[in-house]
């Protein structure tokens, strides 16, 4: 069976590289969101070679106006995770090629259907694909070594939820695996799905304008390498019947990839 490697690199807000370009950009300092349950404290960042390096010149100059347009300090600091985040992982993965190139050399837009691509300067999109995600102060980015594949990532973060958000969003069978108690193992789960569906609905360019009860997160396996397994079922005409889920837990955040093309998935962060 053929293997897809389905890259993935975490940045939080606190990263010094990070708090250093938010301050001379004059974004004031926004802490990573805590949750209302206890957690043990999470791991460390993955971080490659390219990811230690110092960050002058962040930013192409299409993505300088853009950032220049945006008026929120925390949408500007979303965007700006969201740049580095994957310009690390991207110039990670070709460092390990031979290649080199500066940040600013790099940008990151969006296609017409909303999703993320990289272009290199003189050179154009690259032949990846990539999916992000930020949350509460830590940045996801996902990748795949060819252009247009089906990848979508997401992270939400372990928290309650409105009165009946389950049942207005999940299926029947995904509201009868949660657990009633304790109440954090059932906002866990919570979580884990509904980000799950998020990675999903992303991999087929719909996002949240499709239902996301037309995907079925099924049993989830133990985790191997910090990551479990879960079957998905979609229920959408654009999209294959069955799709692979990973979801890995970085303290109080929960990562899912999702991976609806053929043979196994595996996640492996730019740091391995």
């Amino acid at each position: 069976m053929s293997k897809t490697i389905l890259w993935w690199n975490l940045l939080r807000s606190d990263d010094p590289r990070f708090v250093e370009e938010a301050a001379r950009r004059g974004i004031a300092d926004l802490r990573v969101g805590q949750p209302r349950f206890g957690s043990a404290a999470p791991e460390p960042c993955p971080a490659g070679r390219a990811a230690r390096d110092r960050t002058e010149g962040l930013l192409s100059e299409r993505e300088r106006r853009v950032f220049d347009a945006l008026r929120t300090p925390k949408r500007r600091q979303e965007w700006l995770l969201g740049r580095m985040v994957t310009k690390d992982l991207v110039r990670a993965l070709l460092g390990t090629k031979g290649e080199a190139p500066l940040p600013a050399a790099l940008t990151v837009a969006a296609a017409e259907d909303g999703s993320p691509y990289v272009a290199l300067e003189g050179a154009g999109p690259l032949p990846v694909t990539v999916s992000l995600s930020h949350r509460a102060g830590l940045a996801l980015c996902a990748l795949v070594e060819a252009p247009g594949a089906p990848l979508g990532a997401d992270l939400e973060l372990c928290e309650p939820r409105p009165a009946g958000f389950a049942a207005d969003f999940f299926t029947r069978a995904e509201v009868d695996s949660l657990p009633e108690a304790p109440e954090q193992a059932r906002w866990r789960s919570v979580a884990e799905i509904w980000s799950l569906k998020e990675s999903a609905l992303k991999a087929v360019r719909l996002g949240l304008g499709a239902d996301t009860r037309s995907v079925q997160v099924g049993a989830r396996g133990a985790p191997e390498a910090g990551w479990s397994q879960a079957e998905l079922e979609l229920q959408l005409p654009s999209a294959p019947r069955r799709a692979r889920g990973l979801a890995r837990w970085h303290g109080a955040h929960v990562l899912t990839l999702a991976w609806l093309g053929d043979g196994r998935a595996v996640a492996k962060s730019i740091s391995e």
